[in-house]
């Protein structure tokens, strides 16, 4: 294929996902595979919950981060890069504007119609989100050693939530355990004949709960494109810990501007977890710092939450407040805030990707992502959890507006609507996009009959 047709592809495929992705990293991780898995089939569900690994490994926004990762695969740097951009940059500008706005209405707050469209938002997107921990735990996870992953990763998500080391940590596990296992298996095997008598037997019967190298499935996708060598990679290492360490310095200088762009950064470097863990770092960097306010901060956060696409463009609200001297010394601090924001992990991905396509087809590296993407499906049925719990906002309860997260649990309306989800778009074909927007819909109705 051209470059120009491939220029043409990741136009049509990504222009729409600014607009469309709302409910945050977990319902965009649902799209993307409903979207380049089963629709476009631009790459498998094996090699989607590897790049799907790779990006919650990372610090940065991971959902941001998977979406760069299919296009580079697909289209090489330079056209993921332009994804990013369709990815992102809408909302971007949304968000540039609503903090430039927000400086002349500093009391502005939410109507309540659009808490109840968010809300319906949000419940559409879980219901999405539950469907994609289902299919691709019914299409990767094969074993019962991988069913046991995926459970011990969904459990210590839950149970030990927001601790940056447990994401990368639990990939690490999942992928060594397989390879433990298989190295166990092996030896065992050659000292036992009723073992490979047994192995006889499940081959007769077809089946077999072996994580064996003759069992691994061959990834069916095309190669993926990589034009850039494991030197260049290197590279782009170096140049990310040589732009952490300026960020640090930045961050000591008197010019806002500067210290915008090395907070951002910094930020950006340092996050594992994504949009929910970067909310209260940066509260502590800019809120403390005294660029926003209380208010303005939470105003933001509402905002973002009520609109498609990464919730990391939180940061151009942040920069866009962080500098007031004019509008354009606002939008330039806003593209800073932005560009700092998630850079890192974009770059740590174009880092890792190339290493991952040299070895990914070695018979060691298929069993330690076997364990991988174990571990990270047991993430998303996690994603399910958190969500469900932190799902509404604007209810009024004894007349007051709570503008905190509540959980979905108790208020049927709206578990119905996350249920209608998973329905139409896993069994009645509706396309995810128009899931999404009847859910918001719904909410939006609902705030006429409350």
């Amino acid at each position: 294929m051209s470059e120009d047709s491939k220029f043409i592809k990741i136009t049509k495929a990504y222009v729409p996902l600014g607009f469309i992705t709302f409910g945050g990293p977990a319902a965009h991780v649902a799209l993307l595979m409903v979207n380049f898995v089963e629709k476009q089939k631009w790459l498998t569900e094996r090699t989607f919950a590897e790049l799907f690994a790779i990006s919650q490994s990372l610090p940065g926004p991971s959902s941001t981060q998977l979406a760069y990762a299919i296009a580079l695969v697909e289209g090489g740097p330079l056209l993921a890069v332009y994804s990013f951009f369709l990815w992102s940059i809408p909302m971007f500008i949304v968000m540039t504007a609503s903090g430039i706005g927000i400086q002349a209405i500093p009391s502005s707050t939410l109507p309540q119609w659009a808490y109840h469209l968010q809300n319906g938002l949000t419940s559409a997107a879980i219901g999405l989100v539950a469907l994609a921990a289902y299919k691709l735990s019914s299409k990767l996870i094969n074993s019962k050693l991988e069913h046991l992953l995926l459970l011990i990763a969904a459990s210590c998500t839950i149970c030990i939530p927001n601790q940056p080391w447990l994401l990368p940590a639990l990939m690490i596990f999942g992928g060594t355990v397989c390879v433990f296992a298989e190295f166990v298996e092996k030896k065992y095997l050659k000292k036992s004949k009723l073992e490979e008598e047994l192995v006889n037997v499940e081959d007769q019967n077809g089946s077999s709960n072996s994580l064996s190298m003759e069992n691994l499935e061959v990834d069916s996708a095309p190669d993926v494109y990589i034009n850039y060598t494991a030197k260049a990679s290197l590279m782009i290492f170096i140049a990310w810990i040589t732009l952490l360490l300026l960020s640090i310095y930045l961050r000591t200088l008197q010019i806002r501007l500067l210290n915008v762009l090395g907070t951002f950064f910094f930020t950006g470097s340092i996050i594992f977890g994504g949009g929910p863990v970067v909310i209260p770092l940066l509260s502590q960097f800019i809120v403390a710092n005294g660029w926003l306010s209380e208010a303005e901060f939470l105003i933001g956060l509402a905002i973002i939450n009520s609109l498609p696409g990464p919730m990391f463009n939180f940061a151009a609200f942040c920069g866009a407040l962080s500098v007031r001297d004019s509008i354009p010394m606002s939008i330039l601090s806003a593209f800073f805030a932005y560009l700092g924001v998630f850079s890192p992990g974009l770059m740590l991905q174009s880092a890792l990707i190339p290493i991952w396509s040299k070895y990914r087809q070695l018979d060691t590296f298929k069993l330690f992502f076997k364990g991988v993407n174990a571990s990270a499906t047991g993430l998303i049925y996690a994603a399910v959890y958190f969500l469900c719990q932190k799902a509404l906002v604007g209810l009024i309860e004894n007349g007051i507006v709570n503008t905190y997260a509540v959980s979905i649990n108790g208020h049927p309306f709206f578990i119905v609507i996350s249920s209608t989800s998973f329905v139409l778009s896993g069994f009645m074909n509706i396309p995810t996009p128009i899931v999404i927007l009847l859910g918001g819909l719904v909410g939006f109705l609902s705030y006429f009959a409350s």
